[in-house]
């Protein structure tokens, strides 16, 4: 019974000290409030990227004790008392901050507002049009291309931003066709390193390739080695050549780059269980440079059974992916074995140079000795 009584006594001290605190945080919030209508403006103004992710005074403040008692994140559980101050404390402590926020968000100068901005994410566009290219021009350059590349932005003002910052969208990848055949050599060159051409830009490439093919016409190559030619782009390009009384060397690269796409191909979907490799070997009678970096232990020692040698570089490549898988680590080994880089300088230093190289090579001289 005495138990019981402590007990109730010390549960109705408690309620009543958190009845008197709740009350004095809600008329210290109603103060503050007061008080932050003109301080908090000041706060945004020197600070808009903080303010601009700011929905509690409370956590403006910083104060631990106030934020354990209004606690607006809810990051606990409180007593049932506690939450009910609470429910009246959180919209006090709320109003100040979305206030000026707001306010921010609709009249401050675009350097200020482009940070509240940021905070509608996919919404951009509910803003007016006008806004929406003010927040564009004012924004870094990564962000532009961000803007762009995720379709953030009104479809109908990509046309005028576009004309005023045309690399944002050529590092986005996003170019039509009618624009692409107006890029610039430099970025012509740009976006085919980074983007996959329509069977449209693959045509304006090879177009302008063959009216320029001292600027791009190793662009024309590097795209052809990177992802391939659309067997109508390959046949146009033969249609732009046959009336050159003679073809520049680097036309004349166009396609060898097209025969080792294909040897990269072949390596790259050759499966072990049937002859398809070896037969294309026979028949190729060499694999470029690419082919042979990508190839697997498998394709090698046919390879070497069919009296081919690695490229130097090719061989450095290899050597130094020895940590990346099992798969390279055997490639390497077998390399070894099959004496691939004796007597090459570099390869031997590379292997000096490496620990793990190092001990599968005295492993490799272990087994033949």
């Amino acid at each position: 019974m005495v138990n019981f009584i402590y007990g109730a006594l010390e549960s109705l001290v408690k309620n009543v000290v958190i009845i008197v605190v709740s009350i004095l945080t809600i008329v210290f919030l109603l103060v503050a409030d007061v008080i932050a209508l003109l301080v908090y403006p000041v706060y945004a103004w020197h600070c808009p990227h903080n303010a601009s992710m700011e929905n509690s005074l409370v956590s403006v403040l910083n104060w631990s004790w106030l934020v354990d008692i209004v606690n607006p994140g809810n990051s606990y559980r409180s007593s049932l008392l506690l939450k009910f101050f609470q429910g009246i404390m959180r919209p006090i402590d709320a109003i100040v901050v979305k206030f000026w926020n707001w306010v921010f968000f609709h009249t401050a100068p675009m350097k200020k507002r482009k940070f509240f901005i940021d905070e509608m994410g996919n919404r951009l566009q509910e803003l007016p049009e006008k806004v929406q290219s003010k927040y564009f021009r004012k924004v870094d350059f990564d962000r532009k291309v961000y803007l762009v590349r995720n379709n953030m932005l009104s479809p109908s003002l990509l046309p005028q931003l576009y004309e005023e910052e045309k690399r944002a969208f050529v590092y986005a990848g996003k170019i039509t066709d009618e624009q692409f055949e107006n890029l610039c050599e430099d970025l012509i060159r740009l976006y085919c390193a980074h983007n996959d051409l329509s069977l449209q830009k693959q045509h304006s490439l090879v177009q302008k390739a063959v009216m320029f093919p001292a600027h791009l016409g190793s662009v024309l190559k590097r795209y052809i080695l990177r992802k391939g030619l659309h067997p109508s782009a390959v046949e146009y390009f033969y249609i732009c050549t046959k009336h050159l009384e003679k073809m520049s060397n680097d036309l004349l690269e166009i396609p060898v780059a097209l025969q080792l796409r294909q040897d990269l191909t072949t390596v790259l979907q050759s499966k072990e269980e049937n002859n398809a490799f070896a037969n294309y070997l026979k028949h190729r009678g060499m694999l470029g440079y690419e082919a042979q970096v990508e190839m697997k232990p498998w394709q090698y020692k046919i390879f070497h059974e069919q009296g081919f040698k690695m490229e130097p570089k090719a061989v450095y490549a290899k050597l130094a992916r020895v940590n990346k898988t099992e798969e390279a680590t055997e490639f390497v080994a077998l390399m070894m074995s099959f004496g691939e880089f004796e007597g090459d300088d570099v390869a031997t230093h590379q292997v000096a140079g490496s620990e793990k190289l190092t001990s599968m090579w005295m492993q490799h001289l272990a087994e033949t000795a």
